[in-house]
C-alpha cells in the first residue's frame, strides 16, 4: 500500500518541463497541484505517525491555506514554494529510533 502511494506521488504530482533556453535541456520539476495531491500528503503524514496539522504548526503557515496550495487553487510564487515545501516533508522518510 505505501509502495503504491509513494508511485502515484511521483509519476502523478510531478511534470517534468524541459527547459527550452538551454542546449543541455536541463529538466525541471512542478509540482502539479490537485485534490489527489492533497490525499495523498495527507497520507503520508499520517503513515509517518503526523498529520499535516501539526506539520503546518511547525513551520508557520496556516492549514487551510496549505490545503489550498497542494489543491492548486492557488499557483503564484508562494503557493508554489509551499507546495514543494510540504511535498518534500511528506516524502521524507520516518524517523526511527
Amino acid at each position: 500500500m505505501c509502495l503504491k502511494i509513494i508511485e502515484i506521488l511521483h509519476k502523478v504530482c510531478f511534470n517534468y518541463i524541459e527547459n527550452p533556453y538551454t542546449e543541455a535541456k536541463i529538466m525541471t520539476k512542478e509540482i502539479i497541484g490537485s485534490r489527489q495531491l492533497l490525499n495523498e500528503v495527507v497520507g503520508r503524514f499520517r503513515i509517518k505517525g503526523t498529520n499535516l496539522t501539526q506539520w503546518c504548526k511547525k513551520n508557520g503557515i496556516k492549514e487551510p491555506n496549505a490545503r489550498i496550495y497542494l489543491q492548486g487553487d492557488r499557483n503564484g510564487p508562494k503557493a508554489k514554494e509551499w507546495r514543494r515545501r510540504i511535498v518534500e516533508a511528506a516524502r521524507q522518510p520516518m524517523k526511527t529510533n
